[in-house]
């Protein structure tokens, strides 16, 4: 019996310290487990490799501790993504916006998979230690579209989210009626909760409507071109040309719903246009497209060493696209921002280029002013457009590009971002000593980095105030756009049995986990509440249901 009572009183002092090495290796093992899925998320791993995998990986590594003890399955996976690494990366996201400080701006949009309809839910905010953020809030299923559901949606997952609706300061979405319309639109109902919020068109969509509308001032159709000679060629062998010797290049398909591909499809039709004009000289105007011989067909007897009135199109229209092309790359970056955007759309000018040029004053007099009367047609059609959807006067856009960091702001426009007039001077001054260095340092990418380095020597807290309110505000709708692109590549028809709440983990682990896989083990294994929650059934829904049923909690 006394026996029996030492032993017992043996282990019972042996367990604690045999029951701590086990959870610290349980917690080892779990957080490798976090690291390889995160890792397959991160890499678009398909469920079924990753359930191969670590199985292969456990029998070729057994004798490793950790690996040994890993158990992934297909249902585990799924149910981490879905249950513990996707609500944490939406609380982290959160947590880091409410601890910043800052206001945010919304951007929602959205988009068909078959005949199902998803929007995304992202945020924008600014952070003095890290600069320009922008995480995934929420990603849902949708069936109608009506200004009132898409608001209810907005409201809803904000609040559940623990964020205030007057803490949102801009509002962005495609240029639809729903989103924008004068009447009854979701920003209409927004600005009803919250008066101060901003309109943010999604204006590289401006632009890129801006050429296709201008386009159709002029009398040849590059577009049709463009698509004819491309089915001339399409399902076919390469031609050979003997006259012209010239490299074997594809002619490019131009996409019309992604309007600005003209812009490459041109740039091509340019660099083979020798060996293309040849071609079809050859085989006739019977047998040669209307749209394409009325480009050629005043050459079928000689080709022309001179630039034709119809080839001065194909340079004017390609010029032009260089210009809308670059003005949309701009704001497509991800260093993009509220104080650069007004000088982009104002800088976007007419150059009807040098070919152009050299060839007009060969040309007869009345295909001249046939020319330039379209020319001008073309530009003026282009600038009403931007001016519709851009108000170049009134934008806010504007007083934002004074903190761009080219040059040093005047206080007068610094007052037209401040209340607090005699607390902006006195940071001003600060502002107006660092400037200088700032400026010429060339490590730094753009203003937000900018500002950033200025707010890590000096505390200004209502200059502070003014760079988050400014560059919280979004230019375009890119990052929703970037997040149906993912989605694509994610739900693909091989990947078809995904549910929408596996999708949303998915996404929110991708744009708002910003780690490497190895940074990521590194952060999990210090993290106990992830541990825990990861090593818990509740994470198991089948179980979660089970177990309510049964009235226990495990």
């Amino acid at each position: 019996f006394y026996l029996k009572v030492l032993q017992s009183e043996q282990i019972s002092i042996k367990s604690p310290m045999e029951n701590a090495k086990n959870s610290k290796t349980e917690d080892a093992v779990t957080a490798t487990e976090l690291a390889y899925v995160f890792h397959g998320v991160k890499h678009h791993y398909s469920y079924l490799p990753m359930d191969c995998g670590n199985k292969l990986a456990t029998h070729l590594h057994s004798d490793s501790s950790l690996a040994s003890k890993m158990k992934l399955g297909r249902t585990k996976i799924e149910n981490l993504v879905e249950n513990v690494l996707g609500p944490f990366s939406v609380k982290r996201a959160v947590e880091k916006l409410k601890a910043s400080g800052s206001p945010f701006a919304i951007a929602t949009d959205a988009s068909n998979k078959r005949n199902r309809k998803f929007f995304p839910l992202a945020a924008r905010f600014f952070d003095a230690e890290s600069g320009k953020k922008d995480v995934l809030l929420d990603f849902y299923e949708e069936p109608d579209e009506p200004s009132e559901s898409v608001t209810k949606c907005i409201i809803d997952a904000v609040n559940n989210l623990g964020l205030d609706l007057k803490d949102i300061i801009a509002y962005e979405a495609d240029n639809a009626s729903v989103n924008y319309g004068k009447n009854c639109s979701v920003f209409v109902k927004l600005k009803e909760l919250q008066p101060q919020i901003i309109q943010v068109n999604c204006n590289c969509l401006v632009l890129h409507n801006a050429a296709k509308h201008s386009m159709k001032a002029l009398s040849f159709d590059m577009e049709h071109l463009a698509l004819k000679v491309l089915m001339s060629f399409h399902a076919v062998q390469k031609k050979k040309v003997p006259e012209v010797l010239q490299e074997y290049s594809k002619v490019l398909l131009h996409v019309p719903t992604s309007w600005l591909s003209l812009f490459a499809a041109v740039k091509r039709l340019l660099l083979n246009w020798e060996a293309i004009k040849v071609y079809f000289l050859q085989l006739g105007e019977s047998h040669c497209n209307n749209p394409i011989w009325r480009f050629i067909g005043d050459q079928q007897h000689e080709l022309s060493d001179k630039l034709t009135l119809p080839e001065c199109y194909i340079y004017f229209v390609h010029s032009i696209m260089v210009i809308f092309q670059k003005s949309i790359c701009i704001p497509e970056r991800d260093a993009m921002n509220a104080t650069e955007l007004y000088n982009v759309i104002s800088e976007v000018s007419w150059l009807a280029g040098k070919m152009v040029n050299k060839a007009l004053p060969h040309l007869p007099r009345k295909a001249q002013e046939k020319f330039k009367t379209e020319a001008k047609a073309v530009y003026n059609r282009a600038v009403a457009y931007l001016e519709k959807w851009f108000s170049f006067e009134n934008s806010p856009f504007k007083s934002f590009s004074c903190l761009s960091f080219k040059e040093m702001p005047s206080f007068d426009d610094i007052l037209k971002l401040s209340v607090d007039g005699d607390a902006s001077y006195k940071e001003f001054c600060l502002v107006h000593t660092a400037a200088p260095a700032i400026m010429e340092d060339e490590s730094l990418t753009g203003p937000a980095e900018k500002w950033r380095k200025f707010f890590k020597a000096d505390q200004a807290l209502n200059f502070l105030t003014i760079i988050q309110y400014v560059f919280s505000v979004p230019c375009t709708n890119a990052f929703v756009e970037r997040v149906f692109s993912v989605l694509g590549n994610l739900w693909t028809d091989e990947r078809n049995r995904l549910g929408v709440g596996l999708v949303k983990s998915e996404l929110c682990i991708r744009y708002n986990l910003k780690y490497s896989c190895l940074e990521f083990h590194d952060v999990t294994i210090k993290n106990k509440t992830l541990l825990a929650a990861a090593k818990s059934n509740s994470k198991y829904k089948f179980k979660k249901k089970r177990n309510q049923k049964l009235g226990t909690n495990e």
